[in-house]
């Protein structure tokens, strides 16, 4: 429903973002999860990002504690993504968390039919990323 970013819509925000950007603020804390696509973030994620922070003085990401995780089939899973969402983050004035990292390399075996995670040293690397994000949330209250 977020259309892409227009300067000239920000003096009559759609609904869609207004939305989307009080729910940014009504959150303890944003978990960001994303593939990678060409070494870089989806452009609809960027949008959303640039949404979240205008109009200027009105950033909803300001001082969020945050984290990246992704996926990808590439061997270095989601690292150059991560790398480029960490800078726009910070520009934004997030509390990102350094450690653990979670680049996460796709494979068949990875993933139930269902969807859910098949492999234990995955689940189990994926709980002690979560718990430390955790932390990282009540650290930052």
């Amino acid at each position: 429903e977020i259309p892409i970013y227009n300067q000239d819509m920000e003096s009559d925000f759609p609904a869609a973002v207004t939305r989307f950007k009080e729910a940014i603020e009504a959150a303890d804390a944003v978990l960001f999860v994303t593939p990678e696509y060409n070494r870089g973030i989806p452009g609809v994620l960027k949008n959303a990002i640039d949404w979240g922070s205008r109009p200027p003085g009105k950033n909803s990401w300001g001082r969020k504690p945050a984290a990246i995780a992704g996926t990808s089939p590439g061997h270095v899973g989601t690292a150059a993504a991560q790398a480029q969402l960490r800078d726009v983050l910070t520009m934004l004035n997030m509390r990102l968390t350094g450690q653990p990292e979670a680049y996460i390399v796709a494979t068949p075996q990875l993933f139930n039919e269902d969807g859910s995670i098949a492999d234990d040293s995955t689940r189990s690397f994926l709980k002690r990323f979560l718990t430390g994000f955790n932390d990282w949330i009540e650290s930052s209250r």
